[in-house]
């Protein structure tokens, strides 16, 4: 019966929603092995960009299982990092998901921004802020999301002009990635890397980002009062 599920769901597209997650990570292994240990079949172009778009897809359908959410965004993290060819916070920070999960994309973004001495981008202090286990949004931040994220890039803005600039510290990150499947022997693996401090584990930047988090919640506290008991009023002129 698990056999006829898995190849029904295959035969359906990989899109079932209510499929068992067996279902999901079982295919998601191929992919793993695929890119991590058939390397030497991966020099066309056209290969692992497909890979990747597969699990980013994978991502928006079954993304609400924490133990998908984190394996997948791991494995992406890391093929994204070590093929990067820039600096990885001149991209795009991750999508924000359901779950706290501070990647090794978040980190490694911010190491290489404190190695070249360049200031630390609004989104991605925004995204340190929101993805570290230091820091839990109290209710405006939760209500009014889009107004959060835009008062916090704005107070970072007042502080910092066009950034922060984060100190290079000693402790080096760890470039390792754990397999999800078994077939690496529960293994982790290392992935090769330069030298990049691990700027999250200091606590005095981050002490100031969650300044600027609290000055933001309490400037919209009014407002997000206001749309707790009129939620259909969010754009009128009282709100």
């Amino acid at each position: 019966a698990a056999r006829g599920e898995y190849l029904m769901w295959l035969a359906g597209g990989r899109k079932a929603p209510a499929v068992q997650m067996g279902c999901v990570f079982l295919y998601f292994y191929g992919l793993e092995r695929r890119v991590l240990a058939e390397k030497q079949f991966l020099e066309s172009a056209e290969e692992l960009p497909a890979v990747l778009a597969e699990v980013r897809r994978l991502l928006t359908i079954y993304g609400s299982s924490g133990s998908f959410f984190n394996y997948a965004n791991q494995f992406l993290d890391s093929i994204v990092v070590f093929g990067a060819k820039e600096r990885i916070y001149k991209l795009p920070p991750p999508p924000q998901g359901t779950y706290k999960l501070l990647t090794l994309r978040h980190k490694m973004a911010l190491g290489q921004a404190a190695v070249d001495g360049s200031p630390l981008p609004d989104n991605w202090a925004y995204a340190w802020l929101m993805n570290d286990q230091r820091f839990w949004p109290r209710t405006p931040a939760t209500r009014c999301p889009a107004e959060f994220q835009n008062l916090f890039s704005a107070l970072y803005k007042d502080s910092f002009g066009d950034g922060m600039k984060l100190p290079v510290n000693k402790t080096l990150l760890k470039p390792l990635y754990q397999a999800a499947s078994s077939s690496f022997g529960g293994r982790r693996l290392e992935l090769a890397g330069s030298n990049i401090p691990d700027v999250t584990v200091l606590e005095g930047p981050f002490k100031q980002l969650k300044g600027i988090a609290e000055r933001a919640t309490e400037t919209l506290q009014p407002f997000s009062r206001y749309v707790g008991k009129f939620p259909d009023r969010t754009s009128s002129g009282e709100a």
